[in-house]
């Protein structure tokens, strides 16, 4: 069994905060855990997550955290270019040349020093704007560079110290979150010709998002477990939480108090495309106060005294992040022709009354079942705001989109009603989607068929119009 974190270490919890314990994994298992509405980071469940206390604390002192130490000091900081989905060009980024590669704030590889330097002359020949093919791997919110059906192939080499620490990593994640990571064999390799390869380096750094082809996760016996959890992160294309675009608004940066060679590490981020929510104090992408210190001195601050930082779990806002880059836009219309909506983006009720579509029509479908949308399949569905769509009390009820974290109440098996083909779920089709209370299912109802709210009480015999939603894929 696994050491638990003592209760000191944890965030103070009423019984209010206290979620249901049921959750529903990846595999259709529901499995026994209590998950915190306010911080699911501050909770630890033995049979989840095998970390030991003492080896993940960012401890306090002189630190060069093994994220760091891939890039040494003294290593030629040069400037390239990644594109920017929001804005549709080119932003500049600064790198960190380390035996032929571009790593970014000390553990994310962009790629190789030629391809950001081919950026450049692409950039000075063509503007910021320009057309031309983009550089594999480093617009991260890209389909391209996502891992498709949220799946991640990976090996790991025979000499990798602690590979129970990886295990227990890739564990994590399936516990946590939709994505599978699946070991790549000779039997099946050539269905993952895209995959990671878990090595030996000094550190621990990965490369940023998917690249294609092979790829490298690089570990020394020094990363924890809650240290491959975050590389496993920026495999999947997540950034540092402390360098996003408007981090100084809740951050303050000490550079007088960091290490020769760390500031490069610590730049600011240029490309928003990632910071889908609000700041994540408690994110497991997110640096800790001491990292990189050289005097025992902060070298980031909370402005109002949050801690910061921490390497034991995914945060409630890392898996909803995780959500929603995993996930395909889709909305629902009712029989009368109106759409469903998430009043406020999320955090209040669910409505069926809306004429037109706009963000707070517009819902993330995570396919539990991975590969393409068919019948039968478990999906959560969630809001501009990252909340998940709920079946009030489990069913019975009416449909509310309040919680950030998903559980047994926001999974829904859905169906094919209508439409063309025998099963797979495309624009124009009807389905209907029901709770997996065990025996008793009940399935969504628009009032009157549109023009309401939506209720989850009809059970499989009153099955109607009122029941089926067209769906779309825009």
């Amino acid at each position: 069994m696994a050491e638990v974190c003592p209760e000191s270490s944890q965030q103070n919890q009423t019984p209010s905060d206290i979620r249901r314990p049921e959750i529903l994994t990846r595999s259709g298992e529901i499995m026994s855990r209590d998950l915190s509405r306010l911080a699911l980071s501050a909770l630890f469940i033995p049979s989840l997550l095998l970390i030991a206390c003492g080896e993940e604390n960012l401890a306090p002192g002189l630190n060069l955290d093994p994220e760091m130490a891939r890039v040494p000091a003294g290593a030629p900081i040069r400037e390239g270019y990644i594109w920017s989905n929001m804005r549709e060009k080119f932003v500049p980024v600064t790198y960190a040349e380390v035996d032929g590669l571009a790593i970014q704030e000390g553990d994310m590889v962009l790629g190789t020093v030629q391809q950001m330097e081919a950026r450049v002359r692409e950039v000075k020949a063509l503007g910021l704007d320009a057309s031309g093919p983009r550089a594999q791997g480093l617009a991260k919110t890209d389909l391209n560079s996502r891992w498709p059906n949220a799946v991640v192939p990976y090996t790991i080499d025979s000499g990798v110290a602690n590979q129970n620490r990886i295990q227990d990593a890739i564990n994590h994640w399936h516990d946590r979150t939709h994505i599978s990571f699946v070991l790549r064999t000779a039997n099946n390799a050539a269905q993952y010709p895209d995959y990671v390869r878990i090595q030996s380096g000094t550190g621990c750094s990965a490369h940023y998002g998917r690249l294609g082809g092979q790829q490298g996760v690089w570990l020394d016996g020094s990363c924890s477990t809650g240290t491959i959890i975050h590389e496993l992160g920026h495999s999947l294309g997540l950034n540092h939480e402390h360098n996003r675009q408007d981090r100084d608004t809740y951050v303050i940066i000490r550079w007088e108090n960091m290490v020769a060679g760390a500031a490069s590490q610590f730049q600011q981020n240029n490309n928003e495309d990632d910071d889908f929510f609000g700041y994540d104090f408690g994110s497991i992408m997110h640096y800790g106060p001491m990292q990189g210190s050289k005097n025992g001195r902060p070298t980031i601050e909370g402005r109002g005294g949050q801690t910061i930082g921490q390497r034991n779990a995914l945060s409630t806002l890392d898996v909803v992040t995780v959500t929603r880059l995993y996930s395909r836009t889709i909305t629902l219309r009712a029989s009368n022709g109106d759409y469903l909506v998430a009043e406020g983006g999320g955090g209040a009720m669910v409505d069926a009354n809306r004429v037109a579509v706009g963000p707070w029509e517009r819902f993330q479908l995570v396919d539990l079942d991975g590969n393409d949308l068919v019948t039968g399949d478990l999906v959560q569905l969630q809001t501009i705001n990252g909340n998940f769509v709920q079946a009030t009390n489990g069913g019975g009820s009416t449909l509310n989109a309040w919680e950030m974290a998903p559980g047994n109440w926001e999974t829904f098996r859905i169906w094919k009603m209508a439409g063309t083909g025998l099963s797979t779920i495309a624009t124009g089709d009807g389905v209907v989607l029901g709770t997996l209370t065990p025996g008793y299912p009940k399935y969504w109802q628009a009032v009157n068929g549109g023009g309401a709210g939506v209720t989850v009480n009809t059970d499989t015999i009153n099955l109607g119009p009122a029941n089926i939603f067209t769906v779309a894929f825009p």
